[in-house]
């Protein structure tokens, strides 16, 4: 199963899993959660894959 953190500042607000949803719905679900952390801590927000010790941007 994915993963995804969401990092702000360096350090890691949220972390979500993809639940067997598809890919393009997911990312649907990956925007509004950057639109709303944007909006809650006026900062830039890194998004980034997790399976295991493996991280990819996005």
């Amino acid at each position: 199963m994915k993963e995804w953190n969401f990092i702000v500042n360096d350090e890691v607000v949220d972390t979500i899993d993809q639940q067997g949803r598809t890919k393009e719905a997911f990312y649907w679900i990956i925007l509004d959660k950057v639109y709303e952390l944007t909006q809650q801590y006026r900062a830039s927000v890194g998004v980034y894959s997790r399976s295991g010790a493996e991280y990819s941007y996005v």
